[in-house]
């Protein structure tokens, strides 16, 4: 990675930040909305269910989001898309353990903490978003 070429990915801040509501078609697309997920079937069982004329949409593949969960994708498109995010009081822990790590500084202003990401947490985004995610039981629990 070059964290100079690096940036912003406005396909996360127009269709996920703002939860424009997506619909995709075909093998392997995703839908999605603020509280849903749906991920269509890989080609080749794609495929084969619609040569055989079966069912090609699977309701196993629909994930229903809670709002702890919604505000921890907020968070992770925050970062892919802005390299910052605001976070609340319960996931300050957080957010000073990637300071720590030397990954971006917390900013306070107007009563609102924000956390922004510098060069080297940029180039380690998808690792920190990783955790995030993993860590969404904690924060906020």
């Amino acid at each position: 990675y070059n964290a100079r070429r690096l940036k912003k990915a406005k396909v996360y801040e127009d269709r996920w930040n703002k939860q424009i509501p997506l619909l995709g078609f075909g093998p392997e697309a995703y839908s999605y909305s603020k509280y849903q997920q749906h991920t269509n079937k890989p080609s080749r069982q794609y495929q084969e269910a619609n040569q055989k004329n079966k069912e090609i949409l699977d309701t196993k593949l629909t994930y229903k989001y809670t709002d702890k969960q919604v505000d921890i994708r907020r968070m992770v498109f925050d970062l892919k898309s802005k390299f910052e995010t605001s976070f609340k009081t319960n996931q300050e822990q957080f957010f000073i353990s990637l300071s720590d790590a030397g990954l971006g500084e917390i900013i306070e202003a107007d009563n609102k903490k924000t956390f922004k990401l510098n060069r080297q947490g940029i180039i380690v985004v998808e690792e920190i978003m990783r955790v995030l995610i993993e860590e969404g039981q904690k924060l906020g629990g």
